[in-house]
């Protein structure tokens, strides 16, 4: 895991996703699990999750408030050495631009965006004002994942059917059982996808070239969420239809 590495690796750590997909959630528990002798420093808006592992800041920002914003945070964090910064979202140019320059300058950069996939990151980025070159950098990103979470089908009642383009698959049962509470659900599954960068893949992005980057990943055997929720549907785990 790239938060817990001995060698303290630099860049930036990007989880994305919609509202409602578990961002926060999943990076409070990775948070959890480094060991208590790196130091952490949170700048959350609003802080969601208390952590309990020792050895971690965790700042309300307020960036409405002059004084109390990302940047005013993030400048007197940076003094502090921390060994990792986690920012709740890059939601403004002013706070990409200076999580891209802490991580160029040596730090372990961690925050969330809202896109609908990892190299939509990438996209959304450039939009943002930010050179493809400057995100080809080799000490920038360490990695960029997406996630959603899928209703997962009670194994109990959920009901074998053939749906085209799958070899098998199973639906929710609309009547559902005692098990479930007659809902036919039963808790949530996290669908992820992962991107690190070569050499080769941050060339296509100094180009602006992301179907490239995308074309090279998937010939190197990346799945995307896409692949990675029809496994889980020919398994029996998720509905196609909910999946969709």
């Amino acid at each position: 895991m790239l938060l817990g590495a001995t060698e303290a690796p630099t860049g930036i750590i990007l989880l994305t996703g919609p509202t409602g997909s578990g961002k926060s959630t999943t990076l409070a528990a990775l948070y959890e699990e480094i060991e208590d002798s790196r130091k952490i420093i949170l700048l959350e808006d609003p802080v969601e999750y208390r952590i309990s592992r020792k050895n971690t800041i965790q700042k309300p920002v307020f960036p409405d408030t002059p004084g109390l914003g990302f940047i005013d945070y993030l400048k007197n964090a940076l003094r502090q050495d921390p060994d990792i910064i986690g920012i709740s979202e890059m939601r403004s140019k002013d706070v990409v631009d200076i999580v891209i320059k802490s991580a160029l300058t040596g730090h372990l950069m961690v925050s969330t965006m809202h896109t609908n996939d990892a190299i939509g990151a990438l996209t959304r980025l450039i939009d943002e004002g930010v050179s493809p070159k400057i995100l080809a950098e080799r000490n920038l990103f360490s990695a960029i994942a997406a996630q959603r979470l899928i209703p997962a089908l009670c194994p109990h009642c959920r009901i074998e059917e053939k749906v085209p383009q799958f070899k098998k698959a199973f639906v929710k049962n609309p009547k559902g059982c005692k098990h479930c509470g007659g809902t036919g659900i039963k808790g949530r599954v996290q669908i992820s996808e992962l991107v690190m960068f070569d050499d080769i893949g941050r060339k296509f992005i100094a180009n602006n070239d992301l179907s490239g980057l995308e074309k090279h990943l998937r010939d190197n055997g990346w799945k995307n969420m896409t692949d990675r929720a029809r496994m889980r549907v020919e398994q029996g785990v998720i509905d196609p239809f909910e999946a969709k």
